[in-house]
């Protein structure tokens, strides 16, 4: 065994600090392997004299810390794997596969954390808070109770006909319906289905609900106003107008100037009342010169027709109106509005791109629509006793009558089904669905008994004139 030169204790008593007689400059760390006989080394460098050995002989501890830390996670690692590959081994030879457990909840603590998440949207800015108001009615007072009367009180347990007697429970219009249902597909397939809920085998198209139509529920839709009718109402919202300028809140008087020319503009454009006619800036109207017509006094004049540009902001659908009977309800608007700004909010700027029916007090933002429903249902109460019975059942009219008015005086003209469909922005197929029964119930002729009755006329004079010869 090499002579030892020089020796000391190193601190704290973690081991010992030498030199070898044959190298007296080379100065080691050693201390003794827990649980043996056995001793490791570790070369102290920059050492060159004892002292500066026992100042440095941390570093050399702590290296040899960390070496043996590496050796034990190897060995642990090597054990283990070796212990899983036997348990494989014995799996495959001795047990049977365990089938996947399946994640389940119960629906009434979904529906609370898919709310939660509905909130988060609104804070950023990617839905509206009435989008949001709308999931939250729909899900807990509809979709709960709909399902606990099922007996179905967690995911796994909704099944391919979970909603087939939805409509039959739930007592509302087919609006309303409709809403709820769409709704209830966004969070079975955003969250339920994201998070893995439903049963394994299910299919998330089969499990959806489905809104079935049928004939009596196309009538749903609100009315045509009649002649008589339109005059009452316009009438009335005439008088409204007048009636405001003695207002002592002169806001009053602004809306009721605003709504007047809100609903003729409306039924002579048939723009979505809210998500169209409400967004519809300056920018997006334009006139055009049609030609010239006598007018009253038998003169000729110069007539305009309004180009409109909307854009729908869900659909991302945008299409061009060209409004005949507007340009005027427009000019008369702008001067009015204009006025009433220079005199009461001389702070507020409109420009081109201002909402056209936006609110002065709030930045030019729009009104909510609740307040144009609410001004409606007021009016409606005192000409309810002067209107006239419609052809569409008992049913009252809605601000969107005004839209349906534009749709069934555009079909009532002749013009095609497909033209109608593209000026409103619907489908064809809802364009005859919903507008197709015109013919029966204000008694217009269809192109085919017209051709039957021209034919037969002329089958009658031909008998006529043989039966004379």
């Amino acid at each position: 065994m090499p002579r030892i030169a020089v020796k000391a204790k190193a601190p704290f008593g973690i081991g010992v600090v030498f030199a070898y007689a044959s190298e007296p400059n080379k100065f080691y760390y050693r201390e003794l392997i827990p649980k043996t006989k056995r001793y490791r080394y570790k070369l102290i460098k920059n050492a060159n004299t004892i002292e500066s050995a026992l100042s440095l002989c941390i570093e050399a501890y702590n290296e040899l810390k960390i070496c043996d830390n590496r050796e034990n996670r190897e060995a642990a690692t090597s054990k283990r794997n070796q212990q899983i590959g036997t348990e494989e081994l014995l799996s495959k030879e001795y047990s049977r596969p365990i089938p996947e457990r399946q994640k389940s909840r119960t629906i009434k603590n979904c529906v609370s954390d898919f709310l939660i998440e509905e909130q988060n949207k609104v804070e950023f800015g990617l839905i509206d808070q009435n989008t949001q108001a709308n999931k939250k009615n729909a899900l807990e007072k509809c979709l709960i109770p709909y399902l606990e009367s099922i007996k179905i009180y967690k995911t796994n347990h909704l099944k391919i006909d979970s909603f087939s007697e939805y409509q039959n429970w739930r007592v509302a219009a087919n609006s309303t319906q409709k809403l709820e249902i769409t709704c209830f597909k966004d969070f079975i397939e955003n969250y339920c289905r994201r998070n893995g809920l439903l049963a394994n085998k299910i299919i998330i198209e089969q499990i959806q609900p489905v809104f079935a139509n049928t004939d009596n529920k196309f009538d749903a839709n609100p009315p045509l106003i009649s002649k008589v009718n339109f005059s009452n109402i316009f009438q009335e919202l005439m008088a409204r107008k007048q009636e405001s300028i003695g207002y002592d809140n002169h806001r009053g008087w602004y809306f009721c100037m605003l709504f007047y020319r809100w609903c003729k503009i409306a039924v002579a454009s048939g723009l979505k009342p809210n998500i169209e006619l409400n967004k519809l800036r300056w920018c997006d109207t334009k006139r055009l010169k049609t030609g010239l017509a006598k007018g009253s006094d038998k003169h000729l004049r110069q007539e305009w027709i309004t180009k409109i540009q909307t854009r729908e902001k869900r659909a991302g659908k945008q299409r061009t109106i060209q409004v005949i009977g507007a340009d005027t309800e427009i000019l008369e608007w702008r001067k009015e509005q204009q006025k009433y700004i220079e005199r009461y909010c001389p702070e507020v700027i409109v420009n081109e791109r201002t909402l056209m029916f936006g609110n002065p007090y709030n930045n030019m933002n729009q009104y909510s629509y609740s307040r144009f429903s609410r001004e409606w249902l007021m009016m409606m109460s005192k000409i309810v006793d002067r209107l006239e019975p419609c052809s569409f059942k008992k049913r009252n009219y809605t601000l969107y009558s005004l839209r349906s008015t534009y749709i069934c005086n555009s079909l009532l003209q002749g013009n095609s089904i497909i033209a109608t469909a593209k000026d409103a922005g619907i489908s064809i197929s809802a364009c005859e669905s919903y507008y197709n029964k015109l013919d029966l119930i204000t008694g217009r002729k269809s192109k085919a008994e017209v051709d039957n009755a021209q034919a037969k006329s002329a089958s009658n004079r031909f008998t006529s004139y043989l039966s004379s010869s």
